[in-house]
């Protein structure tokens, strides 16, 4: 049920404003309105981290090494180390990336020590200088003698000069080395080994993130705590603070309570028309399952019915309906039992998904009776369980119609298949309406019939669900009494 809302004006001394916010946090009826439109306040840097941690471990979710990695109490400081890491593992990578390009640029020179390049450069007094150029290019151009060949990769060809003085040659490119390729492969394993490292750590602590999740919990209580105190205002110097509040109407008791003792007035004040009032839905047993739904949707504005009810008798028929078999639904009602058992004393929200679960399992199993289906198998028409088929039983009338009124579908059925001429009523129709492939028989009659009788049941169904639904809203949108009539009159 939508319940109503009340606006009222709070004010009280100021040296107890903390001790009244704290008891209307814990009480969780009162939606706090600011008096003056203030600059929103921003979520505290430790909270952003707990959120970023909490996003950086769910891609590391799944088994780990084995490696356990002590977690810290503090769950502030936790989160912290791990956007810290993160980020260094972030950088790690780039590094990686850097260094495993310019190990491939560089390879085909060979592997030396730069010191004794640099000394024999120095002793003969020679410049040594590596170039390359593409393999296209070499036949074009002819190579200077003092140019030794190394070797060619990725359609470059690789030369290296010993002159007296630095020289350039056309087409080619020199390359300038600052660290050889021994070298980089060294720096390059110990990277690799510190990213390794980094994500064992990171696994290691994706299995702790339900303590980010209380963490997460307690700072956001804390920020809204402290968010409403801001959007508090000190009309009178800085000794009384005032703020308005949206209160239900079955929680209007709860406030004068909530205030008795306290140096705390409240005044219900006038509802002014540029005010958007919130949504409050109060309900219990199945509408409260049916709620949760509502939420998944979409929240109905305040002055709208309560749909709860509806959405959930009318989401399990659909959700019966398009899985269609009893098999799926009686593993359904199984998962339910063993979550029953294996977590006796789910609450709140558990314990909701658990009665949505036995009623999708029902229902499922239910509709899957009625359409003759089980784990996909086939059936036998000569089956027991088809006697309680209600797919079946329209079929037969739908047979028993076409016999009645020898319409062109009858005509059709008679011209393929001379038998069904000779049918005594609908059962009989359908079962001489046959086709044998391979040593495999299959009913066409009852295969159309069965199909045309689920599709026009899903119509059905559509018609009456918007029905209903511009029925509840007829007072405001007379225009919806039109739209059933074209439905019922289009089907």
């Amino acid at each position: 049920m939508i319940v109503n809302l009340h606006k009222f004006l709070i004010y009280g001394a100021k040296e107890e404003m903390d001790h009244f916010f704290t008891l209307a946090q814990r009480a969780g009826f009162l939606e706090f309105i600011g008096i003056w439109q203030k600059k929103a306040l921003e979520l505290p840097p430790h909270v952003k981290r707990v959120l970023s941690s909490i996003k950086i471990l769910r891609l590391w979710e799944g088994p780990h090494a084995g490696i356990k990695v002590p977690v810290p109490d503090d769950v502030f400081l936790f989160a912290e180390k791990i956007v810290e890491m993160n980020s260094a593992h972030e950088k790690l990578l780039e590094e990686q990336r850097v260094m495993k390009a310019e190990i491939s640029r560089i390879a085909p020179l060979g592997n030396f020590v730069k010191e004794d390049l640099q000394f024999i450069q120095s002793e003969g007094n020679r410049s040594i200088q590596f170039f390359c150029m593409k393999s296209a290019n070499e036949e074009k151009v002819e190579i200077p003698p003092e140019l030794i060949y190394l070797g060619t990769e990725y359609d470059l060809g690789y030369y290296v000069s010993v002159n007296k003085e630095s020289r350039q040659y056309p087409k080619m490119i020199e390359i300038v080395i600052d660290q050889p390729v021994g070298t980089l492969r060294e720096k390059l394993r110990d990277i690799q080994e510190q990213i390794a490292r980094n994500e064992a750590h990171l696994r290691s602590w994706a299995h702790h993130s339900a303590v980010l999740q209380v963490g997460l919990a307690e700072g956001l209580n804390e920020h809204e705590l402290q968010a409403v105190k801001h959007d508090a205002s000190y009309p009178v110097s800085d000794s009384i603070f005032a703020i308005e509040a949206w209160v239900p109407e079955t929680r209007v008791k709860g406030l004068h309570a909530l205030i008795k003792g306290l140096p705390v007035v409240c005044e219900e004040i006038a509802i002014e028309s540029h005010d958007r009032l919130p949504t409050c839905m109060e309900n219990r047993g199945p509408s409260k399952v049916g709620e949760d739904l509502v939420h998944v949707y979409e929240v109905p504005a305040s002055i709208d019915k309560d749909p709860s009810l509806w959405v959930l008798f009318f989401f399990s028929i659909f959700f019966a309906m398009i899985i269609a078999d009893a098999g799926y639904g009686l593993l359904f009602l199984l998962m339910g039992l063993f979550v029953k058992w294996k977590y006796p004393r789910l609450q709140a929200g558990g314990k909701r998904f658990l009665k949505l679960l036995f009623i999708l399992g029902s229902t499922t199993v239910a509709w899957g009776i009625l359409t003759s289906s089980f784990f996909g198998m086939e059936i036998g028409v000569n089956s027991p369980y088809r006697k309680v088929s209600l797919l079946d039983y329209l079929a037969k009338k739908k047979a028993e119609y076409v016999m009645e009124t020898k319409n062109d579908v009858y005509q059709e059925m008679v011209h393929n298949y001379p038998a069904v001429a000779d049918a005594t009523d609908g059962r009989d129709f359908l079962l001489k309406a046959v086709t044998i492939r391979e040593g495999k028989t299959k009913y066409v009659a009852l295969d159309l019939f069965s199909d045309n009788v689920l599709m026009e049941f899903a119509l059905v169904i559509g018609i009456i669900h918007i029905s209903l639904a511009f029925l509840r809203y007829l007072r405001r949108n007379w225009a919806g009494l039109g739209w059933i009539f074209f439905m019922i009159g289009g089907y």
